[in-house]
């Protein structure tokens, strides 16, 4: 029973619609759209992220979906740019249905960028092979 009020309770912050309440919701203390999801990011990758916010205006920020190692620790980080909130273009960055990727491999203590490119998706093995995902299959 008390999931289920739990659950309710949230509900309308997940259903939220439209760019203000998306900035708005909070679930369990977490900004769902924060620009500490940008700040926090390594040196390099903040700088590439931030090279987007003047053509994007403001607000500009992501979810923390934006970053995603591929796993705990792992030293490959990918950006997904589809939810990265870019104001002028009223969502991600995106042509059609493809949107900006962004993967960094971590050399040292720094990262470097090894792809960018407009896909659906990016899958990264444990390896750091990257293999893009171009369709939906």
């Amino acid at each position: 029973m008390r999931a289920l009020v739990a659950l309710l309770s949230i509900a309308p912050l997940l259903l939220s619609s439209g760019a203000h309440g998306q900035f708005a919701s909070r679930y369990a203390g977490h900004e769902a759209w924060a620009d500490y999801h940008i700040s926090s990011l390594p040196p390099e990758m903040k700088a590439n992220v931030l090279g987007h916010r003047r053509a994007c205006g403001t607000p500009f920020a992501a979810t923390h979906a934006f970053a995603r190692p591929t796993r705990f620790r792992a030293p490959v980080v990918v950006l997904h740019y589809e939810v990265l909130w870019c104001a002028a273009r009223g969502g991600g960055i995106c042509k059609g249905e493809d949107c900006l990727h962004e993967v960094y491999i971590r050399n040292g203590s720094r990262y470097r960028l090894s792809f960018r490119g407009y896909v659906r998706d990016v899958r990264v093995d444990l390896d750091g092979t990257v293999t893009v995902i171009r369709d939906r299959k």
